[in-house]
């Protein structure tokens, strides 16, 4: 009970109009972080602790949201301390509000109005000019080079575990997405600033309305037709459609995303990007395990091959 009492003392002190009273951890997947739910007087937040996260982009990400929010975007709102910033540098503390809410049960009107509310959010995104700086693990998406193709190959081959043959019977599959990329001459419209990584687990809804968009740790400056893509996707994927289904859910999306916010974007625009976001993630794994020797996120290689193989489908 006393990180709890020291923390409340602590967030009284720094947060001094909330009336904070109550404090208890929240249980999650991230080993880097440890979140506590906090109740006041005002009502219900969330306090985030990290010592892995980079505290300057995490100060600009959470000015953002808080425009974002003065825009009527559904996002978390973080809250600002007694120094009028949001991030204790020295303890990597900052608090943002609680949201109650369920998450995605595969309703026709959750899809629509996360679209509707993807689109509004991009919109707002596009009138702030900041500059996000990648995190320093950015150079592990980058497309594998052909002589790392070759030391992977080599390498996995040399193995006998269970991993390193999923990649050996998969590396003609990594290869050819990575040589269409490559030779993909797609122009990158609409750059501007844009989530990354939205996905069932980072939304809530109350019925069919959205509630709140969380986790905004990937923002980067990128396209629109990467959230619209990877969204679209991942969530049609949630009641293990049929192929034609998955790709009428995405047109559907796109179709209502595309009546809030009018962008020149093609269905086929998207298959560049769902393959880019998917690889990229492999690409992560795969260099950490071959060059690294660490098996960081070495369960999630199979489902996102099996991503990577539907979205080559859809596509055909």
């Amino acid at each position: 009970m006393s990180e709890q009492n020291n923390l409340i003392d602590y967030l009284n002190t720094n947060y001094q109009n909330l009336g904070i009273y109550k404090i208890k951890k929240i249980k999650h997947t991230d080993i880097n972080s440890t979140n506590f739910l906090v109740a006041s007087k005002s009502g219900n937040y969330v306090l985030h602790s990290s010592d892995s996260f980079n505290v300057k982009r995490t100060e600009k990400i959470c000015r953002i949201l808080y425009r974002c929010k003065q825009n009527n975007a559904n996002v978390s709102e973080p809250i600002l301390n007694n120094k009028n910033r949001f991030i204790d540098t020295r303890r990597k503390l900052y608090l943002t509000k609680f949201y109650d809410g369920n998450f995605f049960s595969n309703s026709s009107g959750q899809l629509c109005d996360l679209a509707k509310n993807i689109a509004q959010l991009h919109k707002v995104l596009k009138t702030i000019k900041a500059n996000i700086t990648a995190d320093n693990n950015q150079k592990y998406y980058k497309l594998l080079s052909n002589k790392e193709f070759e030391a992977i190959t080599r390498l996995a081959n040399k193995k006998l575990y269970s991993y390193d043959k999923l990649i050996s019977k998969n590396i003609r599959l990594l290869n050819s997405v990575t040589e269409y990329l490559k030779n993909t001459d797609h122009v990158r419209k609409y750059s501007q600033l844009i989530h990354s990584d939205l996905h069932p687990k980072n939304v809530l809804f109350n019925n069919s309305k959205l509630a709140v968009i969380l986790d905004f740790g990937a923002m980067r400056k990128g396209s629109p037709i990467e959230d619209i893509a990877f969204t679209s996707f991942r969530f049609s994927l949630f009641a293990n459609r049929q192929n034609t289904d998955i790709k009428n859910t995405m047109k559907k999306f796109l179709k209502i995303y595309l009546s809030f916010n009018k962008l020149k974007i093609e269905f086929e625009d998207e298959e560049y990007f769902l393959k880019k976001m998917i690889l990229q993630r492999i690409n992560y794994i795969v260099r950490n395990r071959y060059f690294n020797n660490s098996n960081l996120w070495i369960s999630d290689t199979q489902k996102h091959l099996s991503s990577l193989k539907l979205a080559d489908s859809i596509f055909k």
